[in-house]
């Protein structure tokens, strides 16, 4: 069966499904070539429809929050400049948002957010050097009572909070190093650095892509999904996956893995 290009009306509809609603901060995560075909066919005008439908659903006091990592950057010698750097395999999207003049984003070299909107210098700005934990965008998003909204992709696949979650709970086959990295400040290079919460290379610890956690999430808490083109829009509380996260780590330190690992460098 054909599916009839989606509209800029059926865009309103979805975002208002899954909780754009005034004033609410979005976090939004998407792969839009799963969605298939639009009836808006220039690539910038259809990412600028998806912006412009948040952006009235959400008011003036309302914030956009999108990915712009770079994480192929550590263990390089690449500059890292916040103005120019571009975002890496987050989705087009994201990468037009950061290229909107008036987006803020994190400073990171890695793991950066860009964000529009009412708490756009809250949620980006003096954060922490950590890609997770206090005083990161993240934190700041959990105590603004963010939405999270996938689009094109279910939300195990998109539901990076649980990061956050794993570094708070301190499970066992992660732990930070530290990276010197180049990166432009006031127009100067300079070294500097920045933490990544990693995995032992040494383990055989398996990424079971939060299956566990993420099945027994739409098992038991409430989120919306609402069909779009040829896949689907979902949105859910940030704080209720992240707070479901640490209940499922603290149960188990290894409900994020595939299988638990039997190679284990941080056993004594």
């Amino acid at each position: 069966m054909s599916i009839k290009p989606y509209t800029k009306s059926d865009i309103m509809a979805a975002y208002k499904a899954v909780g754009g609603s005034a004033g609410k901060v979005v976090f939004l995560t998407s792969d839009m070539g799963r969605l298939g075909a639009a009836d808006i066919r220039a690539k910038n005008e259809l990412l600028e429809a998806h912006l412009t439908v948040l952006r009235c659903l959400l008011g003036n006091t309302g914030t956009i929050v999108v990915p712009t990592g770079c994480t192929h950057i550590a263990n390089t010698d690449t500059v890292f400049d916040v103005d120019t750097t571009p975002s890496f395999r987050v989705g087009a999207f994201s990468e037009f948002v950061r290229t909107r003049p008036e987006a803020l984003r994190s400073f990171h070299p890695f793991v950066s957010y860009a964000a529009v909107g009412k708490h756009a210098f809250h949620i980006t700005q003096n954060t922490s050097r950590h890609a997770f934990g206090p005083e990161t965008p993240f934190a700041r998003m959990l105590d603004l009572d963010a939405v999270c909204v996938s689009v094109g992709r279910e939300i195990r696949q998109t539901a990076t909070v649980a990061h956050h979650a794993e570094l708070l709970c301190a499970v066992p086959y992660r732990y930070t190093k530290e990276f010197m990295h180049p990166v432009v400040r006031e127009g100067e290079v300079s070294t500097e650095p920045f933490y990544l919460h990693v995995q032992y290379m040494d383990s055989d610890v398996e990424r079971g892509y939060q299956e566990k956690i993420g099945a027994r999430f739409v098992a038991s808490y409430e989120y919306r999904e609402h069909p779009l083109g040829r896949s689907s829009v979902w949105g859910y509380s940030m704080q209720d996956y992240f707070n479901h996260a640490v209940k499922e780590i603290v149960a188990d330190p290894y409900v994020w893995c595939k299988v638990e690992p039997t190679r284990r460098p941080w056993q004594v």
